[in-house]
């Protein structure tokens, strides 16, 4: 995955909205920032009862949008 993200000029960062972050998610999010990458956060799943922390993906991201 981290070769990947070397080479892309745009991220699509897709999160389970019905499954709260686990640790991959914030070692995913500390690789975008630290490589300064241009990342659209999305949240799919948004039928199912939402358990992921929005405010703290709004906070890393700015823009969170959900499909």
């Amino acid at each position: 995955m981290l070769k990947e993200l070397e080479n892309s000029m745009l991220v699509f960062a897709v999160f389970d909205g019905s499954k709260p972050l686990e640790n991959e998610d914030y070692e995913l999010i500390k690789q975008l920032h630290g490589k300064n990458k241009r990342t659209v956060c999305i949240i799919n799943k948004t039928d199912l009862e939402r358990k992921i922390d929005m405010a703290y993906l709004a906070t890393q991201f700015g823009t969170v949008t959900e499909i």
